[in-house]
């Protein structure tokens, strides 16, 4: 039984194992190969999924891009404006400044001129009180003499008229004697 019965044994294991291993491809592989094709089939519709989300992503970019696009020219077109409104707002500022500073400059310069009309009148009107109250003080001392002028005249007159009674007393003095 050796080497015979070992061949023979042998042979019987062989053919067990191949028949095992028949009956595990009979049975394993037609699952085997039905998994593999479900396997195959979840791969493709991965696969279709995976180029489904590529397009998607690329189309979720593209709209992220123009909306960055569009950002950004908005942002530029609002820094555009604000920056001439800026501008505008500066040149009205400088405009205001400009007129407020002739206007300040005329007001000064009528003041100034006001100023010295004024003074020139004030003098003016001193040098005539002045030489009103000198022709007043004159007036004044001429005044006296003619005062004591009307009071001589008034005496004289008096006295003549005293005279011109007594000259008519003595006439009817005269003719009475």
């Amino acid at each position: 039984m050796n080497t015979n019965a070992r061949k023979g044994e042998t042979s019987k294991v062989i053919d067990i194992v191949a028949g095992i291993r028949q009956a595990l491809q009979d049975v394993v592989v037609p699952e085997f190969r039905a998994l593999q094709e479900v396997v195959r089939l979840q791969g493709e519709r991965l696969d279709r999924l995976d180029e489904r989300f590529e397009r998607l992503h690329q189309e979720m970019a593209e709209g992220f891009q123009r909306v960055d696009e569009r950002f950004e020219h908005m942002s530029q077109e609002m820094n555009n404006r604000f920056e001439r409104m800026n501008q505008e707002m500066a040149e009205g500022f400088q405009r205001a400044d400009e007129r407020f500073e002739r206007m300040s400059q005329e007001m000064n310069n009528r003041f100034e001129r006001m100023n010295q009309e004024m003074n020139h009148r004030f003098d003016t009107v001193h040098q005539e009180i002045l030489t009103l109250t000198r022709s007043v003080a004159s007036m004044d001392g001429k005044l006296d003499i003619l005062v004591s002028q009307i009071v001589d005249y008034k005496a004289a007159v008096s006295l003549s008229a005293r005279v011109e009674q007594l000259e008519k007393r003595v006439e009817e003095l005269g003719r009475r004697s």
